[in-house]
């Protein structure tokens, strides 16, 4: 039996993306069985974690053999259950192993060995979730199961795959905020080549399992990694991880950002009073309160600024200076969608993400 999976003609299918990780299980760590009953069908390796002596469906992909529960695939996942309702044709042979149906798959054993993991071990996704900070680890081993529980309609998982991407990459701003600024923290430690390359899988498996709401802050922190001098935008052109046409998107969308944040320093080095500013005996412009927050890369827009009183800024001054800065912030980051040319707005994004659900 071979396993149909839902298709999406405006997105590539989700097995079609770069798979992580190797591709068989080590060697001696699995045990080579044949069914005696028809040898034709060679010989499988049993999965060490994943071959349950009272399973009922065998899922087999490449060499690999899974045995596990057919109830529990058809309760979790609208594909399987439709598929085992499919009545037999009069007179076609189905694929069995030891008695058990078998279902052969043409996915990567490592996507599915995720996947499988993922319903079997209770603590799969809060282990993932305990080391969000280790970023290559999650992404590592939460992709297979985002691809395949969007391929083969695994409801509920997929929305804890989503929601464990959602803390590598916020969709709301003030969480971004905070997991920016850890990121910002490490930059100095990591490869500028191997965060390029985290953000585009974060972007590529967004778009291939239609997680779009995952875009904007994923361009944003691309954007972020290459700066805006142009001097690492070769890491991005040379790389094959993202389309063109994303890549295209990502460096406008800079440009974009850049510009608006340039714009929004404006109010910030005016040589006027504020309504509320504590020294409105000052005649001359030197006497003036015209103390500035300390500027920032505009790559860094949501980076949190630490407001001082220094420079000569009144107190007041700074508290009006603060709240117009998160104000603009909020401005940029509600952009964002636009900026690269993914909607109109978040809120349209998330219509969007629901709809295809």
């Amino acid at each position: 039996m071979e396993a149909q999976a839902i298709s999406n003609s405006d997105h590539e299918e989700p097995n079609t993306l770069l798979h992580l990780g190797n591709t068989t299980p080590t060697s001696g760590s699995v045990d080579l069985i044949v069914d005696d009953d028809d040898p034709s069908l060679g010989h499988l390796s049993a999965h060490p974690d994943l071959w349950f002596d009272d399973g009922s469906l065998v899922l087999q992909a490449s060499n690999v053999g899974f045995r596990v529960h057919r109830t529990i695939l058809c309760k979790l996942s609208e594909v399987f259950r439709d598929m085992m309702m499919i009545p037999q044709a009069p007179g076609e042979d189905s694929d069995t192993f030891e008695g058990c149906p078998l279902v052969k798959l043409p996915d990567d054993v490592t996507d599915l060995t995720q996947l499988l993991k993922s319903i079997y071990e209770p603590t799969y996704f809060d282990d993932l979730s305990s080391t969000i900070q280790d970023e290559n680890f999650v992404l590592g081993n939460i992709s297979g199961v985002l691809r395949l529980t969007t391929k083969y309609r695994f409801k509920a998982l997929r929305q804890k795959a989503i929601r464990i991407l959602k803390e590598i990459n916020p969709t709301d701003m003030d969480r971004f905020v905070v997991r920016f600024t850890k990121l910002l923290d490490s930059r100095s430690r990591n490869r500028e080549e191997q965060k390029i390359a985290t953000a585009e899988e974060i972007i590529s498996l967004s778009i291939a399992c239609n997680a779009r709401t995952l875009l904007p802050g994923a361009f944003y922190r691309l954007c972020q990694i290459l700066g805006t001098d142009g001097s690492r935008d070769h890491l991005l052109l040379g790389s094959s991880n993202i389309s063109d046409l994303d890549k295209a998107w990502c460096l406008s969308g800079r440009t974009r950002i850049s510009a608006q944040v340039a714009n929004s320093g404006a109010y910030l080095i005016s040589d006027s009073n504020t309504p509320r500013c504590n020294l409105p005996e000052a005649t001359t412009r030197s006497q003036r309160c015209r103390g500035r927050p300390p500027r920032k890369d505009p790559r860094f827009t949501f980076e949190d600024v630490v407001w001082t009183s220094t420079e000569g800024a009144c107190h007041k001054c700074m508290s009006l200076y603060e709240k117009q800065h998160r104000c603009r912030r909020q401005e940029i980051w509600d952009l964002l969608p636009q900026y690269f040319g993914l909607g109109k707005s978040w809120e349209e994004m998330r219509r969007n993400d629901a709809n295809w659900e």
